[in-house]
């Protein structure tokens, strides 16, 4: 799964070096407490500039909205401006709004037509078909036989 960004910068200098934390990170479905908290590292840029951090996407079907301190016990000073960074989580800016749909969404199977589809949770939008026909020369087949058509 992608990791989320953050750029850290002290009066638009990049700031290596810092320990990020989230204050908070809520559902904005229902204004609950997202937990456990991500965990944030720095991102190894080989040396150069620096600045930049990362947190694995946390796993969920909503919207997140939170904070974070990147200088938490202010030990390097950095305004407040640069100290405090929102952050905004949509499961769709890393597709997984497709992954869910297709974990829990349903299957259909038309063996008249030799057609597997996979639908939305709503089950009428069409995520993917499969052709399931096998192939007329099957010793020429490697692996299993799918033909994919991406909807």
């Amino acid at each position: 799964m992608a990791d989320q960004k953050i750029y850290a910068s002290n009066a638009g200098v990049p700031q290596p070096g810092l320990s990020p934390v989230f204050i908070t990170l809520q559902n904005v479905s229902d204004g609950s407490d997202f937990l456990p908290l991500p965990v944030i590292t720095e991102i190894d840029d080989g040396g150069n500039a620096g600045g930049g951090y990362k947190f694995p996407q946390p796993a969920t079907s909503g919207d997140l909205f939170g904070v974070v301190d990147l200088d938490p016990g202010a030990v390097v000073g950095l305004a407040d401006i640069d100290r405090y960074v929102p952050v905004d989580i949509t499961p769709d800016d890393f597709g997984l709004t497709d992954l869910l749909d297709s974990a829990l969404g349903s299957r259909v199977l038309d063996p008249d037509n030799n057609v597997l589809t996979y639908k939305r949770r709503d089950g009428v939008t069409t995520l993917i078909v499969f052709d399931v026909t096998k192939p007329a020369d099957l010793s020429k087949l490697i692996g299993p036989y799918i033909d994919r058509t991406p909807q």
